[in-house]
């Protein structure tokens, strides 16, 4: 992020909050309002749910990172500018980070993961999507192996996604 928020003019005005469209920020304003108790402030404790209307689940590590910079007194609450400029930045986060496949997100949620990439996926269930379901004419079982590190009969996103690479 320090990275793209160099990149501005040097007069300090540019913030990442010019990566979102005029709609992107009315649908921040529109959400913040539905979650705001009248006061100005977004709760923490909301801060999940209303990203989630926004179609932004981001990981914990993410929503930590970004809690502790718009919320480093620890008040917990978001003041509007807060919650859009977070979002923003959270755009910017995802777009510099590693692109996830969304083909690969789709069949993890598929299979019983979440679009967060926590939560794992049944070995068992895996085994018989591919042998059964869909006949892929792959070793899945070695593949398993590989991936099922810890023997645990469970995958998570990490896991699932190198398995597919």
């Amino acid at each position: 992020l320090k990275k793209h928020m160099d990149e501005g003019p040097r007069d300090g005005t540019w913030t990442s909050q010019s990566h979102l469209s005029a709609q992107e920020r009315a649908r921040c304003t529109e959400t913040f309002g539905l979650f705001d108790r009248g006061c100005g402030e977004l709760p923490l404790r909301s801060l999940r749910s209303a990203l989630q209307r926004l179609a932004i689940y981001p990981s914990e590590e993410s929503l930590f990172t970004l809690i502790s910079r718009y919320d480093a007194e620890g008040r917990g609450f978001l003041t509007l500018d807060a919650f859009v400029q977070f979002v923003a930045d959270h755009k910017l986060i995802s777009k510099s980070a590693n692109p996830v496949d969304t083909a690969t997100l789709d069949a993890f949620i598929a299979l019983g993961g979440n679009r967060d990439q926590s939560g794992v996926v049944s070995t068992e269930k895996l085994r018989v999507a591919v042998k059964s379901d869909f006949a892929l004419p792959v070793d899945i079982d070695r593949l398993i192996r590989d991936a099922d590190t810890d023997g645990s009969g469970y995958i998570d996103f990490e896991e699932f996604s190198a398995m597919l690479r």
